[in-house]
C-alpha cells in the first residue's frame, strides 16, 4: 500500500529569468511508523529512502521532484513522528551537477500517515530573488535533541561559502546558523547544543581534505577541531564516539580513496582504519558511539564497523549486484549515501 501527497515550492531559473512551480512527490510504502534501531538508507540511484529492520531492507519513500533533485540524507524527530529528507539541487537535468535554486528542499512525512505534510524551502514571497543565500544544495540533516530545529548543510554548488541552516520546526522558517565554510556535505549531533560538521575542501573539484567544525547551536560560534590536509580525498562525514575519538568517511572521484578514519579528540591526528577495497563509502554515517554505520554502494550494503575499522556485520539493501565482482564506478550521484540509525 502507498499513499502520495504533493506539495509545492517555487524555483528560480536565472537563465530563464522566471520563478516556476516546483512538485514534491512522496510515495511511502505503508507502515512507515519507526521503531529504535530501524536503519534509513538514502538510495540516490532510484531516488528512494530503504528501511532496514532486523536485518531485512526493504522500500519506505520513493521521492521525486521536477528537476529531479537527488535524495541526499535523513532525519528523525525525537518521537518518532516525523522523518526529514533533504533534497539537493543538484544533478538534475537542468541542473547540469550545479544547484537549481530553489529545487533544493528538507520534506517531511508523517511516520504514521506516510503523507508528506511540509516542503521546507528558502523562498520567501515579495522579498526579490528567493535563494541568493541559502538552500541551494542542501546535504546532510539532524534535528535537535529537543525536537525544535532541523540543522542542514549547503555545499552551495561546491562554489565556497557554504552554510549550516537551521530551521524552526515550529514555524518553517530557515536562517543561516553558519556562513563563510567551504563545502560543508554532512553533520551531526555532538550533544545538546553542538554539531559536527564534515566541511569539505574541494577547490576546483580537486579533493584535499577538509576541516572537523564544531558548532555552538545558541551562538552559531565555530572552532575548527582538526584540519585534514596532504591527502587526495575529501572530508565527507563525521561523528564523535564514546571515548572522544571521531570517525570520519573520505572520498575521492573513484573508490581509490574512499576510506574511513579515526581521528584522536585531543591530538586532531588521524590514521586510516577501514577500506573495503574496492569500495564506495556514502557521506552520511552514524553512530551509537561504539560503532559506525556506513553505506559501501559497490556491494550495495551498509556496514557496522569498530572504532579500530573491523566490520562487525552488514545489511545487504538490494541484490542486484555481483557481489564476487564490483564494478569499478566512478562519482556519478548515483551512491548509497546516508545512513540513519533510529533511536
Amino acid at each position: 500500500m502507498t499513499s502520495t501527497l504533493e506539495t509545492h515550492g517555487l524555483a528560480y531559473l536565472p537563465s530563464l529569468h522566471r520563478t516556476v512551480d516546483t512538485n514534491y512527490v512522496v510515495v511511502a510504502h505503508l507502515p512507515t511508523e519507526l521503531r529504535p534501531d530501524d536503519i534509513l538508507v538514502t538510495d540516490q540511484a532510484t531516488f528512494s529512502v530503504k528501511l532496514v529492520r532486523d536485518g531485512v531492507s526493504r522500500p519506505y519513500l520513493d521521492l521525486s521532484s521536477w528537476c529531479k533533485a537527488h535524495v541526499w540524507s535523513t532525519a528523525v524527530a525525537p518521537d518518532r513522528k516525523h522523518v526529514y529528507v533533504s533534497m539537493s539541487g543538484m544533478r538534475g537535468p537542468i541542473a547540469n551537477m550545479v544547484g537549481v535554486e530553489g529545487s533544493s528542499a528538507v520534506l517531511e512525512v508523517d511516520t504514521e500517515t506516510g503523507k508528506l505534510t511540509r516542503a521546507f524551502t528558502a523562498f520567501r514571497g515579495g522579498l526579490g530573488h528567493p535563494y541568493t543565500d541559502m538552500f541551494i544544495d542542501i546535504a546532510g540533516i539532524v534535528v535537535s535533541p529537543d525536537g525544535q530545529f532541523i540543522y542542514t548543510c549547503d555545499f552551495n554548488g561546491w562554489q565556497g561559502n557554504g552554510k549550516v541552516i537551521a530551521i524552526d520546526r515550529s514555524t518553517g522558517v530557515p536562517s543561516v546558523l553558519v556562513d563563510g565554510l567551504d563545502q560543508p556535505s554532512t553533520l551531526s549531533l555532538d550533544g545538546p547544543y553542538h554539531l559536527l560538521v564534515a566541511n569539505t575542501r574541494q577547490p576546483g573539484g580537486q579533493a584535499s581534505g577538509g576541516q572537523v567544525v564544531r558548532i555552538d547551536t545558541r551562538s552559531g560560534a565555530s572552532t575548527v577541531v582538526t584540519d585534514i590536509v596532504d591527502v587526495e580525498a575529501s572530508l565527507i562525514g563525521v561523528v564523535r564516539l564514546d571515548s572522544g575519538d571521531l570517525m570520519a568517511t573520505m572520498s575521492e572521484g573513484t573508490q581509490d580513496q574512499c576510506f574511513v578514519i579515526r581521528i584522536n579528540g585531543e591530538t586532531g591526528e588521524w590514521r586510516r582504519v577501514w577500506h573495503p577495497e574496492p569500495g564506495f563509502i556514502g557521506s552520511g554515517i552514524h553512530s551509537d558511539g561504539k560503532v559506525v554505520w556506513v553505506a559501501e554502494t559497490l556491494r550495495a550494503r551498509v556496514y557496522a564497523i569498530t572504532p579500530d575499522g573491523d566490520p562487525v556485520r552488514f545489511h545487504q539493501i538490494h541484490d542486484d549486484v555481483d557481489l564476487a565482482d564490483p564494478k569499478k564506478m566512478i562519482r556519478g550521484f548515483d551512491s548509497l549515501e546516508a545512513v540513519t540509525v533510529v533511536s
